[in-house]
């Protein structure tokens, strides 16, 4: 509830600048609204954030830790500076970590809309700017570990006699 309303006090606020950047009466005013632009959508971009990390957090540790771990993230102070600069730092801090919780969703059940949007936030966080390369070691391996512990599962059930040769989903030969 707070993130949607703290997303829509955001959203009213940009509304209140684009309007200002149209019908404002001096060049000032026009400038001053395009700033305000650019630092009110890197504002929504740090509460989908903060949204996104109490949900894994939630998810991962429990309720109270999902608390804990937004107010670690909303006193951070790389987080108080960058969410108020107009620039792509927060933007690919977000789509690499949505990639990232949407890859651990993905491991935990399979769907093809997960992986669509894995790929997708991928590719988010490679346009978004050039460091967006690291993301790419770090989802394979943390792919390649969730394959390997699965493969590792279905081989003990094989060994076990509780499993057969068609429930391999990666083939290791």
């Amino acid at each position: 509830m707070m993130f949607t309303v703290a997303a829509i006090a955001i959203l009213v606020a940009l509304a209140l600048a684009i309007t200002r950047g149209i019908l404002g009466p001096t060049v000032f005013d026009r400038a001053l609204a395009a700033n305000a632009v650019g630092s009110l959508a890197i504002m929504l971009l740090a509460v989908v954030l903060m949204a996104l990390v109490y949900r894994w957090a939630r998810d991962l540790f429990g309720p109270w830790g999902g608390v804990l771990s937004l107010v670690a993230m909303a006193w951070d102070p790389a987080m108080i500076a960058h969410s108020q600069l107009g620039t792509t730092d927060l933007g690919v801090t977000l789509s690499a970590f949505a990639c990232f919780y949407l890859a651990n969703r993905l491991l935990r059940r399979y769907s093809v809309g997960r992986l669509i949007g894995t790929g997708l936030l991928l590719g988010a966080a490679l346009a978004s700017k050039a460091s967006g390369l690291t993301v790419v070691p770090v989802l394979a391996l943390l792919l390649g570990q969730g394959c390997l512990r699965e493969m590792i599962a279905l081989w003990r059930a094989f060994r076990s006699g509780q499993g057969g040769r068609g429930n391999w989903v990666c083939e290791p030969f």
